[in-house]
């Protein structure tokens, strides 16, 4: 829930650059008059609403519930019909109550209490209480602050469910809003051969980054928001490789010892983790992790008891020989590395992307470090992920983007550790580094668009070598 409202309240903070606010300004405009059409196609009753209706308001929003919580950013166009004149708004809302979804909205608010309306224009906190469903088109009466509006809403993606109650914030952009614009915007019939035919004017990229990304729109392609937040979960289990053991006894400095590894030596793990990223190129995107690993190793590894009395010391010549001569000496000893870890995990990476038409490609690389405060478990993972896939338009629903695609992995990791020998005074500490046993495998996958901000994956790691893995994420973009 906090993690939700820090989205919701850094997605607001969007700063348009001078030289494009009044092309932002008419995109906005022109927009509104569009949605104001398809709303009075949607439902005819409208224009008898708003004949007799103070203003309008006409807001772009996207929302995310996520089990307690419902977030809404959006902007909107205030229209006051009495006075003529435009306000630009932003929109943020929070609300606590059960829900699940995301979804793109249209909305238009017609408001018929001359006094809100005129609250409205200079911004304010507000106050609601409903029941929410965003699945296709529907028309409510809505209370805010106890006025009642009448509010029609149209959903172009996703879909969502929730109850509760919150605030809205609503704060004029000062930016977009220019108090000297004074125009009469009332619903337009666009059927009417007399009424008056204007371009569109073209899309506007607001945002700083990607670099070339104004260019990139003006080709007719549609760019992701630049930056985003994502909440993974890993489950990962693989057979590794031992490829060093450094063993001491009692405390003394560790040396490198000849050892035999046996088969299906293997580890397994879990890991949440955040990542940050941004489109720095409309090609390239870059990012860092921070997370958590939980899991443990397993492995058997023999060792030359004659070799570990040498390392020792021990005189078994002596007429009465140490106890531990009679447990190693011509003996085989398996020392059983099991460790449970709780590591801090932290990464960067980019990904490479393109697309023709429907396809597209990606190549996402990563280098993770893990540390824990006792070095039980530290290492670094380098992951090369080469993907391709098709997008599919799945209407109301928003879009899927299917894929398959291979995993490179290598991953160096050191355990530490002590291990107490049975029934003499001696205590093995080692250090075993170790390597996953299979570089490559097959992977299968989607990534579901619910919303223009929120998307969920799923991805199955898997169909060859030893290792499995299920990777599933939400991504929030801003």
């Amino acid at each position: 829930m906090l993690a939700l409202l820090v989205l919701i309240l850094l997605a607001g903070c969007n700063n348009i650059p001078v030289n494009k606010r009044e092309a932002v300004r008419q995109e906005l405009i022109a927009q509104a008059e569009n949605s104001l059409e398809q709303f009075t196609e949607e439902f005819p009753e409208i224009e008898a609403d708003l004949a007799n209706a103070e203003g309008y308001v006409i807001a772009w929003s996207d929302t995310a519930s996520l089990v307690v919580a419902r977030g809404v950013i959006g902007e909107a166009l205030l229209v006051d019909l009495r006075k003529g004149d435009r306000t630009f708004l932003n929109i943020t809302k929070l609300s606590l109550g059960p829900g699940f979804g995301a979804s793109d909205l249209e909305q238009l608010v017609v408001i018929h209490d001359r006094q809100f309306l005129e609250e409205l224009k200079r911004g304010r906190w507000v106050s609601e209480a409903d029941s929410w469903s965003s699945v296709g088109e529907n028309r409510a009466v809505a209370y805010f602050d106890g006025k009642e509006v009448n509010r029609y809403t149209i959903t172009k993606s996703g879909a969502t469910l929730s109850a509760g109650a919150g605030l809205v914030r609503v704060n004029v952009n000062t930016q977009l809003t220019d108090t000297g614009l004074s125009d009469w915007a009332i619903p337009v019939n666009k059927t009417d051969p007399d009424a008056e035919q204007a371009d569109a004017p073209p899309k506007v990229w607001r945002y700083r980054l990607p670099f070339l990304g104004q260019k990139v729109l003006d080709y007719g392609v549609e760019l992701p928001r630049p930056y985003g937040v994502s909440f993974a979960f890993a489950d990962v289990s693989q057979d590794i490789v031992i490829e060093d053991l450094f063993v001491g006894f009692n405390g003394s400095e560790k040396e490198s010892f000849e050892f035999v590894s046996f088969d299906k030596s293997g580890t397994e793990t879990r890991s949440p983790q955040l990542k940050v990223d941004a489109w720095i190129l409309p090609f390239v995107n870059v990012f860092g992790l921070l997370g958590k690993a939980k899991g443990d190793v397993a492995v058997d590894v023999l060792l030359d008891g004659n070799l570990m009395l040498e390392r020792i010391g021990s005189d078994c010549d002596r007429l009465i020989p140490p106890l531990e001569c009679f447990l190693l000496r011509d003996q085989n000893f398996t020392l059983p590395v099991r460790t449970d870890f709780n590591v801090t995990t932290y990464g960067v990476g980019t990904i490479l992307a393109g697309g023709l038409g429907k396809w597209f490609g990606t190549v996402p690389m990563t280098i993770t470090w893990s540390s824990s405060a006792n070095t039980v478990y530290d290492g670094r993972t380098i992951n090369i992920t080469p993907r391709v896939g098709r997008l599919f338009n799945i209407g109301k629903l928003g879009s899927m983007a299917a894929f398959v695609g291979a995993t490179w992995m290598d991953s160096d990791v050191s355990v530490t550790g002590t291990f107490p020998v049975p029934g003499i005074d001696l205590g093995i500490d080692y250090t075993v580094r170790q390597t996953n046993a299979d570089r490559w495998n097959y992977l299968v996958g989607f990534n579901w668009t619910l919303s223009n901000r929120v998307s969920w994956n799923l991805e199955y790691n898997g169909f060859s070598g030893s290792r499995k893995a299920v990777i599933t994420g939400l991504t929030y973009r801003l």
